[in-house]
This record gives structure tokens, sequence and C-alpha cells, in this order.
């Protein structure tokens, strides 16, 4: 495949387990500063969502429009609302935000799987 990050292999997936979860533990450190410094979880999320979109829009322009590169931009954005919430609102929101972001990324990469072993 052209996206070895979506492939199913070991080392792919303990290199996501570890990648996500530096990415998780930067979503924390944030969530709980901006908290500190006074935003309100409504400012937080949106903080979080241009954030994200704008982390994830250079997708679009590098997969020409692919169908990938929309699916994360969105998704991207949907967990910028997420995330923040469950952390700060919720006992062990942490855990569910890793464990959702991790399934995502999984469900992604048997999706990608199937899609391309079709063609």
């Amino acid at each position: 495949p052209e996206r070895e990050w979506l492939e199913i292999k070991f080392g792919v997936l303990i290199s996501r387990f570890i990648e996500l979860l530096s990415q998780q533990v930067l979503i924390v450190l944030l969530s709980v500063f901006l908290q500190q410094a006074g935003f309100s979880i409504i400012q937080i999320m949106a903080s979080f969502a241009l954030i994200f979109g704008a982390a994830h829009a250079p997708l679009i322009l590098i997969q020409h429009g692919g169908w990938p590169s929309y699916y994360f931009v969105a998704f991207s954005i949907l967990s910028a609302i997420v995330f923040p919430f469950l952390i700060l609102n919720i006992q062990y929101g942490f855990l569910y935000a890793y464990l959702i972001h991790l399934t995502f990324y999984e469900i992604t990469s048997i999706a990608f799987a199937v899609v391309h072993r079709k063609k």
C-alpha cells in the first residue's frame, strides 16, 4: 500500500501505540493548561478544533483530496471536541480518549486493508 502508516504490521502497531500515547499526553497537558488559564470547556474545544483542523488540513493537499485526507480532517475536528471534554470532565477520561484514538486508527487500518485488497 501507498500508506505504510495504515498497514497492519507489528512494527507499525507498536509505533502507533507510542505515537498516540505521546499525542494524548500533549492533549492532556494542553487541556489542563488552558483550563488553568481560565478557558471554558467550549473555548478549549474550539481551540483544539482549530489546532487539530489546521494540523491535519495539509493532508488534503498532500493526498490530492483522496479519501483518507478528508476523513482524517473530519475526525480530527470531531476528536477535538470529544477529547478535552473526556479528559477534563470524566474520571479516567484520558484512558477513554486514548482508547477512542487508538480504535479509530485500527478501524481505519482495517478498512484501508479491505479497500486496498479489493483493488
